[in-house]
């Protein structure tokens, strides 16, 4: 039919409403699913671990349990959803009703299942079950349905039973729960990506994502709302223009540019310096003529656009007569060159006669956000100079503040 009659009425005296009009009415203000008149189905949200099937504790023993929960489950030969209650733990014997195997491995299904008479079945009830597997070589899950012939059910979890098994544990139990639903308008917990992506299109639908800690909204696509903390700028899938996220692996307030995210500030509160960012020691003998050249020494960091950073260098050699220029350079990424690098100070030093250790310091302000390679290049008016082969060369990189 079209038109279902609507909740709570009557004709005269006479009811009107029978059960499948009455789901049909109460589905209305449960979760949507995938078509206008549809329902989401699975787990109703509570507190702990609803619907979750374990191993005895503390001992594991031929018996799994079945924690307490409300599902909504499919009625696929009517309209209107199942409200079920599993309304205290339940515990389902497995190995002392059907001993494993001695030879062979194979596979139960726990399933929460709805059984109704109005549509031939032999009676009405929900019902948290075992469905038993056949040991083979190659143990596959039996059918749910046992044929078709009970349609109307969730999945719960799956129990891997190796040959001669004695007791159910942990490791033998796949969580094949489906995701928990919630009251129309309600926020939906999801526990990944994929399980956001198997929602319904629906306009305004907010998920909230376990796995991030965060909050999205279907605008027709999945959106962010307010400014997040990710671990990864790729993890935020469709972020809008003008879009603000906390990058946690280098402390930097990002914002999305319409095509590009874009470091603003680092660690929200600006000028506080971070510290050492970068460092690198190279210990080892060497030369410097009078070809510019760079040297073994560099570092590499992470850099936000417009922060300040002090460039600390310590290192030996020795010359009679020549005059030391190094040259501190940078390059974008996690290497260096010569060619491709750009010298932002030069430091010219007289000759030390005999080997000296110098400490010399240079700053820099980043042009850019993002990874960052530190080097020197050396040369000498004339003459060769010598690297004292046995005192480390360092080259370390501080975040100084805005």
């Amino acid at each position: 039919m079209a038109e279902r009659d609507s909740w709570a009425t009557m004709n005269g005296a006479t009811r009107v409403l029978d059960a499948e009009d009455s789901r049909v009415a109460f589905g209305a203000l449960l979760q949507p699913g995938a078509t206008a008149t549809a329902n989401s189905v699975g787990i109703i949200n509570a507190a702990g671990t609803p619907g979750q099937v374990a191993a005895t504790s503390p001992t594991p023993d031929v018996s799994v349990k079945v924690s307490a929960f409300r599902a909504v489950v499919p009625a696929t030969r009517g309209m209107g959803p199942y409200i079920a209650t599993l309304d205290g733990d339940k515990t389902l014997n497995v190995l002392g009703t059907d001993p494993a195997d001695p030879s062979n491995a194979r596979r139960d299904l726990i399933i929460a299942r709805q059984t109704d008479t109005y549509y031939g079945d032999g009676s009405t009830a929900y019902t948290v079950m075992r469905v038993k597997g056949v040991a083979t070589g190659s143990p596959t899950d039996p059918d749910p349905t046992q044929g078709g012939v009970y349609p109307d059910y969730l999945l719960l979890a799956r129990i891997r039973i190796g040959a001669g098994a004695t007791a159910i544990t942990g490791a033998m139990i796949d969580d094949l729960r489906p995701p928990r639903v919630v009251a129309l308008g309600g926020v939906v917990p999801v526990a990944s990506v994929t399980e956001r992506n198997a929602l319904p299109a629906v306009p305004g639908f907010t998920v909230y994502r376990r796995d991030k800690g965060w909050t999205e909204v279907y605008n027709g696509t999945w959106q962010c709302q307010g400014t997040v903390t990710t671990g990864a700028l790729a993890d935020i899938t469709h972020p809008f223009t003008g879009q603000l996220a906390i990058l946690t692996t280098d402390n930097v307030l990002y914002r999305w540019t319409g095509s590009a995210w874009a470091g603003t500030v680092s660690l929200v509160d600006g000028a506080t310096p971070r510290g050492i960012i970068a460092f690198g020691v190279h210990v080892g003998s060497g030369t410097i003529t009078t070809t510019d050249a760079l040297q073994t020494e560099r570092a590499t960091g992470n850099v936000v656009n417009g922060r300040s950073y002090r460039i600390t260098h310590v290192r030996s050699e020795a010359g009679a007569s020549n005059i030391l220029t190094l040259g501190y350079r940078f390059k974008a990424g996690a290497t260096i060159d010569f060619a491709g690098s750009t010298v932002f100070e030069f430091h010219t030093d007289a000759p030390p006669g005999s080997y000296r250790t110098t400490t010399r310091e240079s700053y820099w302000r980043a042009p850019f956000t993002g990874q960052v390679t530190f080097g020197v290049s050396a040369r000498v008016n004339s003459g060769v100079a010598t690297i004292d082969e046995f005192r480390a060369r360092q080259l370390m990189i501080e975040d100084t503040g805005l």
